[in-house]
């Protein structure tokens, strides 16, 4: 059997990267199924990524800053890239909706997600790719774990692109996208919480610390942070919770 996902494999940040890793990972270390990443990069997407390097708020306060860590964002970039070079299995690349409509991969399954593909304010828009929808009506098309999010606009096209879909899996519950379907969606963790340990120690470098510590991943500036940031913390961390949610996924699926 050979399975292709389109997902956000390619972005500049873990979690695009390592969700698509662990997913195409685990679809073939547990179905042994022949798997690829389907190398679509959305133009939207590959916009915002590029932007990302340069500073978008008030360049009187951040430019100073900006220009010291500009050579550590282009070897961050570099390291995606050869992260994505070396562990995923990519198909040819696609550039572009309409070179992917006429793709030269032949597949039996499709899985769009996981990740937030189908959230328009990422890729301007529904994006129909993350819908499968260059797909033929010989593929079985469905979702895994494709977040959605509560758009007030575009409803009713991803309502219906969703509706072409064979199966629905999506991250979250989403009372107006639940409404559109004839059938209540499945719910799925994250792929990342599928690999089992020590598929996940096996990338991992040596820990810079020896005590034990938070790692803390902020999406935007937090002032109330500065106030913990200086604390000492002890912590102590177990697999419970990450085998607590591999066993609900799998009930789940």
């Amino acid at each position: 059997m050979k399975v292709g996902i389109i997902t956000f494999h390619f972005v500049n940040n873990f979690g695009g990267v390592l969700q698509a890793y662990a997913f195409q990972n685990f679809l073939t270390d547990e179905f042994h199924v022949e798997c690829k990443i389907i190398d679509y990069r959305h133009w939207f997407i590959r916009l915002t990524d590029a932007a990302r390097r340069f500073p978008l708020t008030d360049p009187s306060k951040c430019l100073g800053p900006w220009s010291h860590t500009i050579g550590e964002r282009k070897e961050r970039k570099r390291k995606f890239e050869r992260f994505i070079k070396k562990h995923e299995n990519l198909t040819k690349y696609y550039r572009t909706y309409h070179r992917l409509k006429r793709n030269e991969d032949k597949f039996d399954l499709i899985i769009c997600g996981s990740d937030q593909i189908w959230n328009p304010y990422l890729t301007l828009g529904p994006a129909k790719a993350y819908y499968a929808r260059f797909a033929d009506g010989s593929v079985r098309k469905i979702s895994y774990a494709a977040s959605v999010g509560n758009p007030p606009f575009f409803r009713d096209r991803i309502a219906g692109y969703v509706r072409s879909l064979d199966d629905v899996s999506i991250r979250e519950q989403t009372t107006w996208l639940e409404d559109c379907l004839e059938e209540k969606p499945g719910y799925n963790v994250d792929p990342t919480f599928l690999l089992k340990r020590e598929k996940w120690d096996s990338l991992c470098s040596k820990p810079v610390s020896t005590e034990p510590y938070i790692l803390i991943y902020l999406m935007k500036r937090m002032t109330s942070f500065k106030r913990y940031r200086k604390q000492p913390v002890i912590v102590h961390t177990t697999s419970a919770g990450m085998d607590i949610i591999r066993d609900l996924s799998t009930k789940q699926s």
